[in-house]
């Protein structure tokens, strides 16, 4: 084989090389971005139809719970007065791909029967995975969901009791979510929730929080290790502000009190209590907490 003919085919593979790596980071960016599915490349993605539905009553139901690998959840509140669970994709589902529903003590649980990784390696066949939640108005009770790759959407008004949510990857967003007790935590990803009442913890490894208060009932406890965090709290609320970044400012629209030269550790005490404990870090980020 003579010289001439070894370049072109190195050529070649460069040039397949080079296009294999674009079409990997096109497919990651694009997963993140719209669903965190991981597909590598998604240009025909097909309509959204339904592959399965399911009606369930609530009666003596005192927890909900989610658990799924690779969909994206919405969640709506409905006046009808059963729970209904809608699963649609872009492909057509095998049947063990299908969710899954058990009730016991009191509990539904819904899942995906068997765990596929969704995953397509070149051009064809991005298949995108949604559930859609239908919770009763009248359901006051718990929710627990643990998603490991995938977005989570509160579509409408919800009231709950406690409420859970683990995600691994995936973006958590929600209107309005009332509730007794929280407990939000996302590996990748960012939260945003437009009105929060309740108390408890929200974390983030890797992502920007932002969360408006109507009402903190005990504390709230904010955490990411890197990313942003923005912070609205209801005027007529008295609370005790404890901030903390390692790489980053703290601002606000009320005095605060810095503890080191550098401005990254500060606190404030608004109002004439009973206060609020309102504890917020970042390792590398900004803190914004405002009125």
């Amino acid at each position: 084989m003579n010289k001439r003919i070894i370049k072109i085919l190195i050529s070649i593979w460069l040039i397949i090389a080079l296009f294999l790596s674009a079409a990997l980071i096109y497919g990651i960016v694009y997963a993140r971005s719209n669903g965190g599915i991981f597909d590598i490349i998604a240009f025909n993605i097909g309509p959204l139809k339904i592959q399965k539905e399911e009606t369930l009553s609530i009666e003596n139901c005192n927890e909900i719970k989610l658990d799924f690998s690779s969909e994206d959840i919405i969640i709506y509140s409905t006046d009808d007065p059963k729970l209904k669970v809608v699963q649609k994709s872009s492909n057509k589902l095998k049947e063990n791909e299908k969710f899954t529903v058990n009730t016991e003590n009191n509990k539904i649980s819904i899942g995906k029967a068997k765990a596929s990784r969704n995953i397509n390696i070149l051009f064809f066949g991005y298949n995108r995975r949604l559930i859609e939640l239908y919770i009763p108005k009248n359901y006051l009770k718990d929710l627990d969901i643990n998603l490991s790759s995938g977005d989570i959407v509160f579509d409408s008004d919800i009231n709950l009791n406690n409420f859970k949510c683990h995600q691994s990857s995936g973006d958590f967003n929600a209107k309005n979510l009332k509730v007794n007790s929280y407990n939000i935590r996302t590996s990748s990803g960012d939260i945003d929730i437009n009105n929060l009442w309740g108390t408890g913890e929200v974390l983030v490894t890797s992502g920007d929080i932002k969360i408006a208060y109507k009402d903190i009932s005990e504390y709230t406890k904010v955490t990411t290790t890197s990313g942003d965090i923005k912070l609205t709290i209801p005027l007529n609320l008295s609370f005790e502000f404890h901030g903390q970044c390692t790489s980053g400012d703290i601002n606000s629209n009320f005095q605060l009190n810095y503890e080191n030269k550098r401005g990254t550790k500060a606190n404030a005490k608004v109002g004439n209590g009973p206060y609020k404990k309102i504890d917020v870090t970042t390792t590398s980020g900004d803190i914004k907490i405002q009125q």
